[in-house]
């Protein structure tokens, strides 16, 4: 049943935040500039002020140096073109129908085109992006759905994580994200390169200039990051919203408690169960057996601890893009309990022949694994099968 579209309450202090965010990434290349030009400018005013050449010709080495160093900071801004790389296996709307129609519903809700390119991946986690084109221009929209959570969700919990996930879009989130993201790569490409004129500044005058510049841009990175960061768990908490006004708030809670039990225990799960079977040419039913282990007694009472402690004691940092999950349910908490449709059947089975969606996510997950080579087996039949 597709969902009502929904009409939604501006906030004019998430538009302050896209501001801010704006201005971060163009005060990040005026800074970058200026600090540049002052590496040769003020050298030059002060030794040509001077009126005449040091005795050891320091002038002209600072200058050179300055020179470097300005020519070097402004190269680093030049941003690279990223080949794109799938980050999992390609879904096809005509082999995955159900799972498509819930994509369907979901960005009709929020008004939002759906993205082109959809795959399932080896995370416990969802994502979505623009990827291609250049600073964001010419780019195309993809989604990230990961195996793990498909297996320990409701559809109600996972609409929930779908209507998160176009938020970002709805918020326009997507759209800033690579310019943010190219900024902070800059940052780093120029200190990684900066750093590779290091061995000149062991010369003691040089030494200083070079410490003065590494010490501002360590400074003015920090200080990028923090608002960043900032303004990133700003737009969670706003993603959140609309995906309660979409799916409901209980099913929301309930999908992030999923997510973080999921993983607890995956990469553990992939490495002692799944992994070994795979060495010996065999698949086992990967989703069934993440929701078996997670019911083992002991298994099932550590991912309950780890999410009291997570829950009890985490806290929000600086440099965190995500507010604590404490934080997160305590903030839905607050908003209106629509009613929303429930689903309490396994998200899993949104995928048609689930056999086969496994096995080509396996070999597209594991490099070493030649296609068409895997022996598909259930759990109840590995002992006397496979081990």
């Amino acid at each position: 049943m597709p969902f009502a579209r929904l009409e939604i309450r501006r906030r004019p202090s998430m538009a302050l935040f896209a501001i801010l965010g704006i201005a971060m990434v163009i005060g990040s290349y005026m800074f970058v500039a200026l600090l540049a030009a002052s590496c040769v400018y003020l050298p030059y005013i002060v030794f040509s002020r001077a009126g005449a050449q040091s005795e050891h010709g320091w002038d002209v080495l600072i200058l050179l140096f300055g020179i470097i160093i300005a020519t070097t900071m402004l190269w680093s801004l030049i941003p690279l073109r990223e080949e794109f790389t799938a980050p999992g296996l390609l879904l096809d709307r005509s082999s995955h129908p159900r799972l498509f129609a819930e994509i369907d519903n979901i960005a009709a809700a929020l008004n939002e085109p759906v993205p082109r390119d959809v795959y399932l991946i080896g995370d416990t986690n969802a994502f979505v992006g623009d990827r291609g084109g250049v600073m964001g221009f010419g780019s195309r929209r993809i989604m990230g759905l990961g195996l793990p959570l498909l297996s320990t969700m409701t559809v109600s919990q996972f609409r929930a994580v779908l209507a998160h996930e176009f938020a970002h879009y709805y918020g326009g989130d997507t759209s800033l994200g690579p310019w943010v993201y190219r900024t902070k790569t800059s940052i780093v490409r120029i200190f990684e390169n900066v750093g590779s004129v290091r061995p000149l500044a062991r010369i003691a005058v040089l030494g200083v200039m070079y410490l003065v510049v590494t010490t501002l841009l360590k400074w003015y990175f920090v200080g990028l990051l923090r608002i960043s960061n900032f303004v990133s768990r700003r737009q969670e908490h706003r993603a959140d919203e609309l995906a309660c006004l979409v799916a409901g708030r209980q099913n929301l809670i309930d999908g992030l408690q999923a997510i973080h039990r999921a993983a607890a225990v995956w990469p553990i799960y992939w490495k002692q169960e799944v992994r070994p079977v795979l060495s010996m040419g065999s698949l086992v039913a990967i989703g069934d057996g993440l929701t078996r282990f997670m019911a083992l007694p002991d298994i099932s009472e550590a991912i309950s601890k780890s999410l009291e402690t997570r829950l009890r004691e985490e806290k929000t940092k600086p440099y965190d893009t995500h507010p604590p999950l404490r934080d997160r349910i305590a903030t839905v908490q607050k908003l209106p309990d629509d009613s929303a449709m429930q689903d309490s059947e396994p998200a899993i089975c949104l995928l048609e022949n689930l056999k086969n969606a496994e096995i080509l996510f396996a070999e597209n997950y594991v490099d070493d694994i030649r296609p068409g080579s895997l022996n598909y087996v259930p759990w109840d039949e590995v002992a006397l099968r496979v081990t």
